[in-house]
């Protein structure tokens, strides 16, 4: 019998992540896109895990996420992730905050049980899908998964040119899939989040770029994108056109704000 592999999982990787839908019955709409962004992003943060880039399809999902080497949290910051996940209100966050008035054995149980699944990337994932699922089944009424299969992890080659290649693959989906002429107009991957204002992605940009400055950075990712979507390639049924790729090139990959203010426009009106 077939004996799946186990994942590769080193300590401070940075993942490009694979995510497939079970069926064209589950393909994504626009509020559950929405949805499943702020599960992904509430799960991550208390888990500890930094989501570097992403691209909601309507049948699948691509993440760059990056785990932490070390994760040192001291017990009142733990609190507060668990207030922020689980709600203040909530029953364990409850238990945790008692536990933190009488210190002792409990404590360190509890500490134990919430911090041993932080910077797993599979705890990641299994949180993620588990939470989305429910979320997904109450809606539309039915049980059962929303998943094909397990997800898809890659291990990112520790180096800017990788990310950065990795990163514009992500953002291109769209463009790829002919559902877009231009990655800003698509309102579901981390690039349109960081023109829309998202420090999170604004900051994962100017990271992958190696520029300090959010308008440069912006910038030369724009001219990346441009420059690595005007390739054809087989399969894909889009690219960015040439006329594009020429006028980007002209305005040195930069925006104006009026261009910036439309896709703000266009995107929180149809948010």
């Amino acid at each position: 019998y077939y004996m799946r592999p186990p994942r590769i999982k080193p300590p401070g990787a940075i993942h490009h992540v694979i995510d497939n839908l079970g069926s064209k019955e589950f393909w994504l709409k626009g509020i559950e896109k929405k949805a499943y962004l702020d599960i992904m992003h509430r799960v991550a943060d208390f888990l500890q895990i930094k989501i570097v880039g992403f691209s909601l399809m309507d049948n699948h999902i691509h993440a760059v996420v990056s785990v932490p080497l070390v994760i040192e949290l001291t017990d009142e910051e733990l609190l507060e992730a668990l207030k922020q996940y689980k709600g203040e209100k909530n029953q364990e966050t409850r238990a945790f905050a008692k536990a933190m008035e009488f210190g002792g054995a409990n404590l360190d149980m509890l500490r134990t049980k919430y911090t041993k699944r932080m910077g797993d990337i599979s705890e990641f994932k299994k949180s993620h899908k588990h939470i989305y699922t429910k979320w997904y089944n109450g809606r539309k009424k039915r049980r059962g998964t929303v998943y094909g299969e397990r997800f898809t992890n890659l291990v990112v080659e520790n180096s800017r040119f990788a990310l950065q290649t990795v990163c514009a693959y992500i953002d291109l989906n769209p463009v790829r899939a002919a559902m877009v002429s231009d990655p800003k107009d698509y309102p579901f991957c981390s690039y349109t989040a960081a023109l829309m204002g998202d420090q999170r992605y604004q900051k994962s940009i100017m990271e992958i770029m190696g520029v300090g400055d959010w308008e440069q950075a912006a910038a030369a990712y724009r001219l990346l994108l441009m420059q690595s979507g005007h390739r054809k390639k087989v399969g894909k049924r889009g690219n960015i056109t040439r006329e594009l790729l020429l006028k980007t090139i002209k305005e040195k990959g930069g925006l104006s704000q009026a261009e910036i203010l439309r896709v703000r426009n266009i995107h929180l009106s149809q948010g």
